[in-house]
């Protein structure tokens, strides 16, 4: 694989007001599906963040663009939430040998992506709604600092499947990877990523979670970064997000998805509306990432 990161980077504007950090780097190889949702019910979901963290002085807010997104697919009532499921490696965390901790894994996250700082704004940012996880895989690091966790029960993942499940809730996802030889992404996806997704800044929860270097004696970049920088972050939560910068490696190749089977749990959760969920862009991507921390987020 390509060379990574393997060192902290700082930059600060000239006034130290604002912070970004490189606090992990990782292997990702997963899938990732655009789906259309009503845009009164991502605002009602927005609200309801705001509304949650409103007893907060400065904090954040986003805001659905002026301007739809994918203008040719969807109309002037729509937007979309992000999904993105696959196997993830967080290199900081490769010589763990504690049995009961299974460091890497398989991830699945929900996001509302193409969201703006103001009302006339760039759509650079993401409300993150959760990333599930195994609970099977017992105390692990919690480097996607901006998404809330959420155990599961079960996450399975083959080259055409993949199914989660927690006690009665289900989804299931089906789709073919054309990787070899790689066939290009659908030009929505490329556009997107080229225009808006690269530069995406995930936010979310309302602070970071720091707690497993606290629980546990390692000696690592991630462990040591969250130390020097842990009172500072708590201070500007819950205006911190992260973001995932692509080193170099990162392939982008079509795989048409469907989502074959949802029941109410996580249907609630990822805004999707009754019946046949339509599924507008789709891809497989891997390769080496840097997860960055920015603090505060939005000015």
């Amino acid at each position: 694989m390509c060379l990574f990161l393997k060192y902290a980077l700082f930059t600060s504007r000239a006034d130290a007001t604002l912070t970004e950090r490189i606090v992990e780097n990782f292997l990702w190889d997963g899938v990732a599906a655009y789906v259309p949702v009503d845009r009164q019910v991502i605002q009602q979901r927005l609200d309801t963040w705001h509304n949650s963290i409103s007893n907060e002085c400065d904090g954040p807010k986003l805001y659905l663009p002026t301007n739809p997104v994918f203008p040719d697919i969807l109309d002037e009532n729509q937007h979309v939430v992000y999904i993105d499921t696959g196997h993830v490696e967080f290199y900081d965390f490769q010589d763990i040998s504690d049995e009961c901790i299974s460091v890497n894994g398989i991830e699945f996250a929900v996001t509302i992506p193409l969201l703006t700082d103001d009302q006339n704004g760039i759509p650079h940012y993401s409300l993150a709604l959760g990333k599930f996880f195994e609970r099977g895989r017992g105390d692990i690091p919690k480097p996607n600092i901006a998404f809330p966790y959420i155990p599961v029960d079960e996450i399975t993942m083959n080259n055409t499947n993949v199914v989660m499940r927690n006690g009665n809730d289900e989804i299931r996802l089906s789709f073919q990877r054309f990787i070899n030889p790689c066939k290009p992404a659908n030009l929505v996806v490329r556009h997107e990523f080229d225009k808006f997704v690269d530069q995406d800044f995930q936010i979310g929860a309302p602070k970071p979670n720091f707690g497993f270097c606290d629980r546990h004696s390692i000696d690592n970049h991630y462990c040591t970064t969250a130390q020097s920088i842990k009172c500072k972050v708590h201070r500007a939560s819950p205006n911190i997000c992260q973001s995932s910068w692509k080193t170099v490696g990162r392939v982008s190749c079509a795989t048409p998805l469907k989502i074959t089977n949802v029941t109410k749990g996580f249907r609630d959760f990822m805004l999707f509306a009754d019946g046949e969920i339509e599924v507008i862009a789709s891809e497989s991507f891997f390769g080496n990432f840097s997860m960055g921390l920015k603090y505060p987020c939005i000015e």
